[in-house]
C-alpha cells in the first residue's frame, strides 16, 4: 500500500494559511464622488491630480479623471464601417489616492468628527479644515423607467375600491363565501332529513 507523504496530506486536509480577503470590509468611505484628489503611489501617475468620477467600492477602487487612461476600443454602428479607439480612464485602487487638503494644498488623509449639532463632518488631518461632501456625490441618477407587464397603472392605484359597510357589518362589494358554504351544508341537513 502506498503512502502519500505528510505534507501532501496536510496539504489537501488543513485550510490553508494565507491573508483572508479584506475585500468590501472597508467601514466608512472617506473618499467621495468629486472629490479633487492626487496620486501618492503608484508607477505612472504619481503627483497627478483630478477629479473622483466614480467610486467603487465593491472592488476598493476609484476612478479619476485624467489618471490611468488607457485606449478602448468602440465598436462601429455600422457593420461596413470601422471602430474607434477613445481614451478613457481606467480604476485605481483607492490606497493611492488622497483627498487635496483646501487649505494647504497638500494630499491628506480624512478623519470624521463630531459636530456640535450631533451629525458627523469629514476634516482634513493635515490641518484640521472642514471638508465639505461634494454636491455630485449628493445627487440622485435618473433612472429610466418603464412600466412592465406586472407593474399596476397610475389609474388603478388611485381608483377608490372600498364602498364602506351594509347593515350586518360586511363589506360592500365581497363575495361572502361563507353563507355558500353555511347554506349548502344547510341544503344537504334538510335533504338528508327529507329521505
Amino acid at each position: 500500500m502506498y503512502r502519500q507523504p505528510r505534507a501532501l496530506l496536510r496539504a489537501l486536509l488543513i485550510k490553508p494559511r494565507g491573508r483572508p480577503d479584506r475585500r468590501g470590509q472597508l467601514g466608512r468611505w472617506a473618499i467621495k464622488k468629486g472629490d479633487t484628489v492626487e496620486v501618492v503611489d503608484g508607477p505612472n501617475d504619481r503627483g497627478k491630480r483630478g477629479k473622483v468620477l466614480a467610486v467603487l467600492k465593491p472592488r476598493e477602487r476609484v476612478v479619476v479623471d485624467g489618471i490611468n487612461v488607457r485606449k478602448s476600443y468602440v465598436p462601429p454602428e455600422d457593420p461596413a464601417s470601422r471602430g474607434s479607439f477613445i481614451q478613457k480612464p481606467w480604476s485605481i485602487h483607492y490606497s493611492n489616492v488622497q483627498v487635496v487638503c483646501p487649505e494647504t494644498d497638500q494630499p491628506t488623509k480624512i478623519g470624521y468628527r463630531k459636530r456640535a449639532d450631533g451629525k458627523f463632518e469629514r476634516f482634513a488631518r493635515i490641518s484640521g479644515a472642514a471638508l465639505p461632501i461634494p454636491p455630485e456625490h449628493l445627487e440622485k441618477e435618473a433612472v429610466d423607467y418603464r412600466v412592465g407587464p406586472l407593474d399596476t397603472p397610475a389609474e388603478e392605484v388611485h381608483r377608490t375600491t372600498f364602498q364602506g359597510f351594509d347593515e350586518q357589518g360586511r363589506e360592500i362589494g365581497l363575495k361572502d363565501w361563507g353563507e355558500k358554504k353555511y347554506a349548502s351544508k344547510a341544503h344537504m341537513q334538510a335533504a338528508a332529513g327529507a329521505r
